[in-house]
């Protein structure tokens, strides 16, 4: 049905709302749901508004109603509202009563004459994110709109199409939720959580030992942006491994920086110390014979000197005698006949070292 123009001033219902010829079409006995779709073409020739209608028993094959309904146009006298305007409505032409159930009402800027073929990109995206969203973020009620508005996208992205109206209109809905939820979505002000692993805050550990240092950083709002790390200033990598002896006798810093796609950051601070002992030397020895850092003779002229420092500690109780013992194993680490590098010969000095100012000493250069 069509309501031609012009309109006056005093309208004349019977003459304006007539039935465009051939737009009846026949639905069977069996019929009992019909979709209707109207093109609306405001572009053939511009600023006229031409009406194609089409029906369909399945909402896969579409079967036009008569001709190209038009056109609509502004007479510019503003005598009636002439604003374009389509409905769908229950017109009884016999006798009054009846009605008209409709399931849905769908929009596309997609027109059927131009014959494009469907496309569900657009949909496939807006469910795609949607699915990436965290429901710790926003409204409790926009968040329950979204997810239904996403149910019905996925229903219907599961189903079979046959109009790009049944693809635009699932993803609008949803798309318009997704918009919502992205300005009613909750500020991050929450930091990422940072662990670390193999390391323990506030441990003495020995220069013998290896250490394998790991962190991971997580945030459940606006996601991980970046996360860095430094042994003492010194730029680290996670799951690096370190031997203890390789660094100074003493504190110090492992920092392990994250920031969020927020800006928000969490510095992780974590302090150890690191020790020596007679045990952890002679571990030591063994090691750098391992890495043929020296030869077994030297290594076993090493631990029999160590072994004097360990039976002077276990039977001396003056400080003195103890620390004179440790002397005599430093003299034997720069004795010529051992073979060692100097990073054997550095370490193992150091750590004598150490002993003797543990005994309340001063080592001698």
């Amino acid at each position: 049905m069509n309501r031609a123009q012009p309109f006056a001033v005093d309208l004349d219902q019977a003459a304006l709302e007539t039935f465009v010829p051939g737009t009846t079409g026949p639905l069977g006995e069996e019929a009992t749901k019909v979709s209707v779709k109207a093109d609306l073409d405001f572009a053939s020739p511009s600023g006229q508004l031409w009406t194609t209608f089409y029906y369909s028993l399945d909402g896969l094959r579409w079967t036009r109603l008569g001709g190209r309904v038009g056109p609509q146009t502004l007479d510019g006298s503003l005598a009636h509202f002439m604003g374009h305007r389509v409905a769908l409505f229950n017109y009884a032409t016999r006798e009054k009563g009846g009605h008209v159930d409709f399931d849905h009402y769908l929009l596309s800027d997609t027109l059927t004459a131009q014959n494009l073929p469907l496309d569900t990109t657009d949909l496939d995206e807006a469910i795609a994110h949607a699915e990436t969203l965290d429901a710790r973020s926003y409204p409790q009620d926009a968040w329950a709109a979204a997810r239904k508005a996403l149910a019905a996208a996925k229903t219907a992205r599961a189903g079979e199409f046959g109009t790009q109206n049944q693809i635009d209109a699932p993803e609008r809905a949803l798309s318009y939720q997704l918009a919502r939820l992205g300005v009613l979505k909750a500020e991050d002000v929450t930091s990422p959580v940072v662990e670390v692993s193999g390391l323990e805050d506030g441990r003495d550990y020995g220069d013998s030992q290896d250490l394998t240092i790991t962190w991971n950083a997580t945030d459940t709002e606006s996601g991980v942006k970046s996360t860095t790390a430094t042994l003492d200033t010194h730029p680290l990598t996670s799951g690096t491994t370190r031997a203890l002896y390789e660094l100074p006798l003493g504190e110090h810093t492992l920092t392990v920086t994250s920031v969020d796609n927020a800006g928000n950051q969490t510095e992780k601070t974590v302090r150890f110390t690191v020790t020596t002992s007679v045990e952890d030397i002679s571990t030591l020895i063994d090691r750098f014979e391992t890495e043929d850092k020296t030869n077994a003779g030297s290594a076993d002229r090493l631990h029999k000197e160590l072994d004097r420092v360990t039976t002077a500690i276990t039977k001396e109780k003056d400080p003195k005698k103890i620390i004179k013992v440790i002397e005599k194993f430093k003299s034997g680490v720069k004795d010529h006949r051992v073979e060692a590098d100097d990073i054997v010969r550095t370490t193992l000095l150091r750590d004598a070292d150490a002993l003797i100012v543990h005994w309340g000493g001063t080592p001698r250069t």
